[in-house]
């Protein structure tokens, strides 16, 4: 990853996650730690360079920066997340190569898999010529492989997993494909007229289950969770409703999916829907069969 996004990371560390103010001063001296270009213009760049590419306005106000809200994208937070993913991934390839007992200080999830990651490049390639992709698709659910043209949208990671978005025909289905469920993938000479604007498709989803209907969630968490989802929102929709002595709600704007909901019991007795009432009642009938399964004897 270049220099200035390093450079943009260390500003951003500090002013998304500290809780003091962060100044120029400070700013420069980390950069000449980092052996970073610290000069006036060089800042100027980082800061028109965290616009472009994290959507986070900020400004210089006094000696102190500031993110200016009103001129920030609502999902600067899921921007910031990816560059950050990106920089890490890098210097774990890096030391990978010059130290190989790397292994025995980092963990990976054992769940990660690589398989299908032969496909990204075609994928990604048909995306960006617009081109039709022929599938060939072995599902969980069913016991055979089908065969799919589809128009590929945009390449999705979600809990160590890698997914092509795509619209299945001409009627805009969307499906979702897990690359390591695809058996074989061809790129065809027919071209398709982009109608949606891709990653925006997911833009209030969270996971791959996606659909038009967004609704407004609001979550109370109890105290021991609330510094937790501040600092790491459910959504880039998350906005801070109350906070007091017993504890935080939040709102964020999502449409209710299987990921959603799984989010939601796993934090367990810390937090509580409030609304939508439908979703508050699925989430107490979930539990109530989870307790009947454990009162149970096999």
């Amino acid at each position: 990853m270049n220099k200035q996004i390093k450079s943009c990371i260390i500003l951003l560390e500090n002013l998304l996650f500290s809780n003091k103010k962060y100044s120029r001063k400070d700013f420069m001296e980390k950069l000449k730690m980092e052996e970073l270009s610290s000069s006036n213009s060089s800042i100027t760049r980082i800061l028109n360079k965290t616009y472009n590419d994290f959507g986070i306005k900020i400004q210089q106000k006094k000696e102190y920066f500031e993110i200016i809200d009103e001129e920030t994208e609502l999902d600067y937070i899921d921007r910031y997340k990816n560059f950050k993913n990106l920089l890490f991934r890098e210097i774990i390839q890096k030391n990978i190569i010059e130290n190989s007992l790397i292994s025995q200080f980092i963990s990976f999830e054992n769940n990660s898999t690589n398989k299908g990651i032969m496909f990204i490049g075609t994928a990604l390639n048909a995306i960006l010529e617009n081109r039709k992709l022929k599938i060939l698709y072995q599902s969980f659910y069913e016991s055979e492989t089908k065969e799919y043209i589809t128009n590929p949208l945009f390449i999705k990671e979600y809990q160590s997993r890698w997914y092509l978005i795509a619209e299945q025909n001409e009627n805009q289905k969307l499906k979702t494909f897990a690359f390591d469920r695809i058996q074989n993938m061809e790129t065809l000479t027919s071209t398709f007229k982009l109608k949606n604007q891709n990653i925006d498709l997911f833009k209030n989803t969270i996971g791959i289950n996606h659909s038009e209907d967004v609704q407004e969630i609001v979550l109370w968490f109890n105290n021991w969770q609330a510094n937790y989802i501040k600092t790491l929102p459910i959504h880039s929709t998350q906005k801070i409703i109350s906070e007091d002595e017993n504890g935080l709600t939040i709102s964020i704007k999502v449409n209710v999916n299987f990921e959603l909901e799984q989010i939601i019991k796993s934090y367990g007795s810390s937090t509580r829907v409030i609304k939508p009432e439908f979703l508050k009642l699925k989430i107490i009938e979930e539990f109530e069969k989870t307790i009947e399964i454990y009162k149970s004897n096999f």
